[in-house]
């Protein structure tokens, strides 16, 4: 055969030019003949080689192997499958040879290849818990040899729970080996009805005195009845007779932590018929001590039903005021959450923030702050270095779709506004509170500013806020000096901002005196008629505070007491987003569940909530409940190692009395808390996971370097085993244990330092029935036929119908193309040689020298053969006779004592056929 056909239409043309050319040269020499055919017979061999030429041969053989599924699932089928292998040997043909794969997840040879069976029964014991497939199929391939036919024989109930099998099956069929099928009934599939245990969840960190939910989750292939008992340390906890539907079914039990430690939870399952090897499974969990956490409140009240609901769920609460917060990190240390209940970011040092901050990323501490009127965007937020930890953004202007505000600062410039401590006087604040208030206008506001003494006067009249420097400039331009007259700045606020057309119009007055003018109750009703709302501030004890506050109730307001020590700024900005009627949203309605975490789950439902700070999600954040308008309510983000939520509603009942009333609000509010809560406070952390018949632990140490580890592993039945933790990256240790028991495994890490104790870390690693046993496994005959189909095998059930399909003769390939082609440069090289070297003279004369010797030894042998002539021995002796004349051109005959040498004879022989040639 060819490998390249195509190319043998070179032969032809190649030889022909050959040909033609020697033809055209005229001259005939023996030099040129044999060249000729030197040179035609490469070319004949290169071409050959070019198209390809190899050898085809076909044989009959063909090798048989035979993987046998040994895993736990087919524990029961091991007798038949050795009886149908013995069968298969004693039925197997002259021309087959024979091997033997036992597998499970990994494989053994039982059998070589043979010409017949020695096989009577398994003797490798393969790691039973699982079935690879796949890589039993792959490493069978692996063992045949080159040439004949290859055929595997699959003794399996097609439940796979490792490896891809069928990727394997399309890689076989590339390389021409053929796969039959022969099915057996695994023992949970047999089963009339089953049940199992599949998983137990519980958190893998509670804190003492935490109450927490262990979740039971139950597959049945059939409806039936049975009873779940959970224990608790080898103790029974709790038991429940259960009906149980075809499919999934999830109880749920309740438990306290009572003691700190690693803590080990059983379900077990009891019910007629069924496998009994997946009716229990085992789970660990890890209970620190009480969670500590630094409660917040901003103003009295906001946080009391917060602090009781936390102590109720087992929490260590302190509860403190924003001024005890400290920005030593050290201080920090004991607490693993910290709670703002409405605070005010004014009321926060930068340096408090920053340590939060630190306690947050760093510390891989937790952070909940909720809403209320002093939170989120009324508390300041906007800007603030506090803004930047939490999942929310309080700047919503640009955001959501706000109404326009027309928003007129009345601000009062009497002399008496130059009073003042520390060289800050009143109308410097006032000044600045005007500044934060077009700070937070959009573009589609206006603002305007009216300052009054004896009379008032436009400093910034009404205007979109876009020339936000020349707007500060003129509002920094009011100074303080005159009396206290201000009807009329008011009367001219709610004039102008009757002419615009912005849907929200509001007023803010601020003063520090007594007006000397009247008619201010009807004016504000007027304004209240018109549209337009009224807040006042009074600043400093000189105010008339209950004219302030009856105008601010008139006109639809708010009153604030101020001094020359309060933030000024935050009210007039905090009047300013209220005034925009978004950011504070007194509606009611029952938050929807978007995404679901630990903190929502459990929870059928959710009550109505009345009102809520208006915020928008940030991008990287997970948004958990959403208002009516779908803005959160609810939202976490990890920031660095810790974990930061925020509750955009309030905590102190203002607009969750129904949250408070509720059976479940206490597990709610906890719940956030709780999953906010750190890991093990920077000790170290044990990763711990059990495959097949191994176990991997892994310790991670912080910020410790140089430390040697040491891990002691209690099994489920009691024993113990130590092994040494090998470093692996600085602060990171990992070993491997023996997990051949099912159960629950303890582990013990002791960590030292220059031969010194340092630290002790503990945890623990479920290992659960084999997956062999559960039931919600796929059937394994679509695994089965789609492995046989991919290679054009075979279902077979006996020895009989497994040779009733032969093997195809198996084509066997030789490449000899090689060898031509190195035969074919040879005769190239012999070709110039041939041309080159003047052998054809010297051939001929050897020819004609050798023919020459013949000829001469064969005379002298006829002379020396002919007999001699017998004379009469009565008669005289004749007389010579004369000598007859020579023909011409004959040399005379030598006489027998005179014979001429061969040397003679080949130079005579020579010298006539040059005259020939010459005739």
């Amino acid at each position: 055969d060819f490998v390249r056909p195509l190319l043998l239409i070179a032969l032809p043309v190649a030889l022909g030019f050959t040909i033609a050319t020697y033809f055209r040269m005229g001259a005939r020499s023996l030099k040129t003949r044999v060249a000729l055919v030197v040179r035609s017979v490469a070319i004949a061999l290169l071409c050959l080689a070019m198209a390809g030429l190899t050898v085809v041969t076909r044989s009959n053989d063909a090798t048989l192997l035979i993987l046998a599924d040994r895993s736990q699932s087919l524990a029961g089928q091991r007798n038949e499958m050795e009886g149908q292998i013995r069968d298969i040997a004693k039925a197997l043909p002259d021309h087959y040879r024979v091997g033997v794969l036992a597998f499970g997840r990994n494989a053994a040879v039982e059998q070589h290849f043979a010409g017949a069976s020695a096989f009577s029964r398994f003797e490798t014991m393969p790691d039973a818990r699982y079935s690879d497939l796949g890589s039993a199929l792959q490493f069978g391939a692996a063992l045949f040899e080159a040439g004949g036919a290859r055929q595997i024989l699959l003794m399996s109930d097609g439940k796979e729970n490792l490896g891809d099998a069928q990727k394997t099956a399309r890689a076989l069929q590339a390389q021409g080996v053929r796969v039959d099928v022969m099915a057996f009934d695994s023992t949970a599939a047999s089963a009339s009805s089953d049940a199992q245990v599949s998983a137990l969840s519980i958190p893998p960190r509670v804190y003492e005195g935490e109450a927490f939910d262990i979740k039971v989750t139950l597959h049945a292939n059939a409806a039936k009845t049975a009873k779940l008992f959970l224990y608790g340390d080898r103790q029974l906890m709790a038991e429940k007779d259960v009906e149980l539907q075809a499919g999934e079914n999830v109880f749920v039990f309740e438990d306290v932590a009572q003691r700190s430690g690693v803590v080990q939870y059983q379900a077990v399952l009891q019910e007629s018929g069924g496998a009994t090897q997946n009716n229990q499974l085992t789970s660990i969990a890890k209970v620190v001590g009480k969670a500590r956490v630094l409660l917040v409140e901003g103003s009295d009240g906001d946080a009391r039903e917060l602090e009781k609901m936390l102590t109720a769920a087992g929490m260590a609460v302190d509860l403190v005021p924003p001024a005890s917060l400290s920005a030593d990190l050290a201080q920090w240390q004991p607490y693993q959450a910290c709670v703002l209940a409405n605070v005010s970011a004014e009321d926060l040092r930068p340096e408090q923030i920053e340590a939060m901050g630190t306690f947050v990323r760093a510390m891989g501490r937790g952070l909940l702050t909720t809403g209320g009127d002093n939170s989120y965007a009324l508390g300041g937020y906007i800007g603030s270095p506090l803004a930047e930890l939490l999942p929310v953004d309080m700047d919503v202007k640009n955001k959501l779709d706000m109404p326009s505000l027309g928003l007129v600062l009345v601000i009062d410039k009497s002399g008496s506004m130059s009073d003042g401590r520390y060289g800050i006087t009143r109308q410097d604040l006032a000044n600045e509170a005007a500044v934060r208030s077009l700070e937070v206008l959009s573009a589609k506001d206006s603002i305007g500013v009216v300052a009054f003494d004896g009379a008032a006067k436009w400093v910034v009249g009404m205007q979109h806020p876009t020339e936000v420097e020349s707007i500060k400039n003129l509002i920094g331009s009011i100074r303080p000096g005159g009396g206290t007259m201000m009807y009329g700045a008011l009367n001219e606020a709610m004039l102008a901002l009757e002419a615009t057309d912005s849907k929200l119009k509001h007023v803010i007055c601020l003063t520090d005196g007594q007006p000397g003018d009247t008619g201010f109750d009807q004016l504000a009703m007027e304004m209240r008629e018109r549209g337009i709302t009224l807040s006042t501030v009074g600043v400093g004890e000189g105010a008339n505070q209950a004219l302030l506050q009856q105008i601010a109730l008139l006109g639809d307001g708010r009153y604030y007491d101020a001094n020359e020590f309060s933030n000024l700024p935050q009210i007039f900005a905090k009047e300013t987003f209220l005034a925009t009627q978004s950011y504070l949203q007194n509606v009611t309605f029952t938050p929807k569940l978007v995404e679901s975490s630990p903190i929502t789950d459990g929870f059928a439902g959710f009550p109505q909530l009345d009102g809520y700070i208006a915020t928008v999600m940030k991008p990287t954040a997970s948004e958990l409940l959403t208002s009516d308008k779908d803005t959160p309510i609810l939202a976490q983000w990890q920031l660095g190692l810790g974990r930061v939520a925020s509750w955009t509603s309030d905590a102190r009942g203002m607009w969750t009395k129904h949250y408070l009333a509720w059976e479940e609000g206490g597990r709610f509010f906890s719940s956030i808390v709780d999953f906010l809560l750190p890991g093990e406070g920077g000790e170290g952390a044990i990763d711990a996971t059990v495959t097949g018949e191994t176990g991997t632990i892994s310790v991670h140490a912080g910020r410790w370097e140089g430390i040697e580890s040491q891990a002691t592993i209690i099994n489920p039945d009691g024993t113990t085993q130590t092994i040494a933790l090998d470093p692996t990256a600085p602060g990171q240790s990992e070993g491997k244990f023996d997990a051949t028991q099912e159960g629950a495994y303890t582990i013990r890490v002791e960590q030292s330092k220059d031969g010194e104790a340092i630290n002790v870390i503990e945890g623990g690693v479920p290992a659960a029935y084999s997956p062999e046993f559960d039931i919600r496994q796929k059937d394994g005959a679509p695994l089965l036929e789609a492995i046989r189909t991919a290679t054009g095998g075979f279902a077979v059930a006996s020895a009989s119908e497994l040779f009733a399909h032969p093997m195809d003769r198996v084509e066997s390939r030789v490449e000899i193309w090689p060898w031509l082609l190195l035969i074919g440069f040879l005769l190239f090289f012999a070709d110039i040689a041939l041309r080159r070297l003047r052998w054809d003279r010297r051939l001929i004369e050897a020819v004609a020298a050798g023919r020459a010797k013949r000829e001469a030894r064969h005379l002298a042998r006829q002379k020396a053969e002919a007999p001699a002539p017998k004379r009469p021995p009565t008669d005289p002796p004749s007389p010579t006779p004369p000598p007859s004349p020579q023909a011409p051109h004959e040399p005379a005959k030598p006489s027998r004592g005179n014979a001429p040498n061969d040397a003679d004879l080949g130079s005579e022989l020579l010298r006539r056929r040059q005259n020939k040639k010459k005739m």
